[in-house]
This record gives C-alpha cells, sequence and structure tokens, in this order.
C-alpha cells in the first residue's frame, strides 16, 4: 500500500462519540494535503434509512434486513470512489451493524450470517476510528442535542449500554481475527475531533511508512 493509494476509513462510536465530526474533520485534514477524499454515510438519506432509523414497529430483524439492503448499495458507491482515486471516510460501518443489529439486538448469530452469505458484503477497511468514548459522556451530548432523537438514540438507557458493550466486544474480536480491518486506532479520551484528526492522519502515515519499508 503507498502514501498516495486511496484509503477506506471507518468511524466508529456509539452515539455521540463524534463520528460525524470526526470525519469531518479528517476530511478537512486530507484536502490540506491534497489527498481527495469523500465522506460516506453507512445508511444514506432516503426511504430505507428513514424506515431504519424512525419506524418503531420494525422487529430487530426486519431492521436489520433493511440495513444489510442498504449497506449493498453503499458497497457499490465506496467501490466507485476507490476506483477514481477517492479516499473513502465512511460514518459508521460493519462495527456499527454488529453492535447495533447484532449485539445490542440479541442477533449476533444472524446478523453474521446474513454478512457473510451477502453477495456485497462491507468492503474490508484500511483502518477503523474508534471513539470509545465514555457512555455517560455520550449521553449527555445526545441529551443537549436540539433534533428530534431517532429509534436508535431513544430506545432507553439500557440499550445504550448493550451497544456500547457491544463495540468493546466486536473491536475486542477483531483485533484477535483481523476479519473486517487491517488497522484500528482507538481513543478512550473525550477529544477534539481536530486533534482525534490529526493523531489518526499521522498514525495512518506511520502505519503505511511501516509497510512500505
Amino acid at each position: 500500500m503507498s502514501h498516495t493509494q486511496p484509503l477506506l476509513i471507518v468511524v466508529e462510536g456509539i452515539n455521540g462519540s463524534g463520528k460525524s465530526s470526526v470525519a469531518l474533520a479528517l476530511q478537512d485534514l486530507l484536502d490540506k494535503e491534497h489527498r481527495p477524499s469523500v465522506i460516506v454515510d453507512i445508511i444514506p438519506k432516503g426511504v430505507i434509512r428513514t424506515l431504519v432509523k424512525e419506524d418503531h414497529t420494525l422487529s430487530p430483524i426486519q431492521r436489520a434486513l433493511l440495513f444489510k439492503v442498504e449497506s449493498m448499495s453503499v458497497h457499490d458507491t465506496v467501490k466507485r470512489h476507490l476506483d477514481a482515486g477517492k479516499t473513502v471516510i465512511m460514518d459508521r460501518g460493519i462495527f456499527s451493524f454488529l453492535a447495533f443489529q447484532g449485539y445490542a439486538e440479541d442477533l449476533e448469530w444472524e446478523v453474521e450470517m446474513l454478512e457473510a452469505l451477502c453477495k456485497k458484503p462491507f468492503l474490508p477497511c484500511d483502518v477503523a476510528v474508534f471513539l470509545n468514548v465514555p457512555l455517560e459522556v455520550c449521553q449527555m451530548r445526545l441529551a443537549t442535542r436540539p433534533t428530534e432523537k431517532d429509534h436508535f438514540e431513544e430506545i432507553s438507557e439500557s440499550f445504550d449500554q448493550k451497544v456500547y458493550d457491544g463495540y468493546q466486544l466486536v473491536f475486542e474480536q477483531e483485533r484477535r481475527r483481523a476479519k473486517y480491518v487491517k488497522h484500528v486506532v482507538e481513543f478512550i479520551d473525550d477529544l477534539p475531533p481536530k486533534i482525534v484528526a490529526t493523531v489518526v492522519w499521522e498514525g495512518i502515515k506511520d502505519h503505511l511508512q511501516q509497510l512500505s519499508q
């Protein structure tokens, strides 16, 4: 992997961890280094996104299936940008799928099987940025947001805890098996997005340098 090769970077974390802000800060940093990049949401705006995030009548397995269907179109979008030489920064990816639709909904086996059987699974990531911000900090942020909460943000504190625990589990497993990502960068402290982006990008450059040696 060269310094100029486009990368697939996924930013992960529970609701309120600062994913979108970090993704934007990282894109700004890449722009300053003249590396073309694009931010891709795991579920683009549209009918399916509205159903998945706002329809409270869906069962967990229905929500997981819709989520997976939409992620297949994202597969094509990501591949198209990478083929065009753009680094892709994903706001959530496979780890959100496993933590939210899998662990938190007690569908770990079903979700893993769904991903394994899918003709267009999530593309392997070069780098996963895990914003492992304390749960109570994220809940305080969500409580002060002026916008309406979606399905996942208003279920319950117990669901938040299960998602948080799910993230710990899926990243612990990933460190052992390296199934979905080549390199994980984890942040435990609650840091400003620009600092996180700078540390991430410097870490990526160091990682690329080691690979090229």
